[in-house]
């Protein structure tokens, strides 16, 4: 499963609950994994896309917004 490549004016923040090692997001051209416990920030308008190469769902929180609380 993907989810191609994408931006948006908001920053992003994924907490990684459950994902195979094969499940990874791309950012500005960067390949991440994303492993159970794993929290990704993706700043705003930063081109990304989200893949999952193996059998296992993944699955994670994610939080949009214009700010994120500091």
């Amino acid at each position: 499963e993907t989810a191609r490549s994408h931006r948006h004016t908001a920053n992003a923040l994924r907490l990684v609950l459950d994902a195979d090692p094969h499940a990874y997001t791309i950012v500005d051209g960067k390949k991440i994994p994303m492993e159970p416990g794993d929290v990704l920030l993706t700043p705003n308008w930063a081109w990304h896309a989200h893949a999952n190469e193996s059998r296992a769902a993944a699955y994670w929180l994610e939080e949009a917004r214009a700010k994120i609380p500091t």
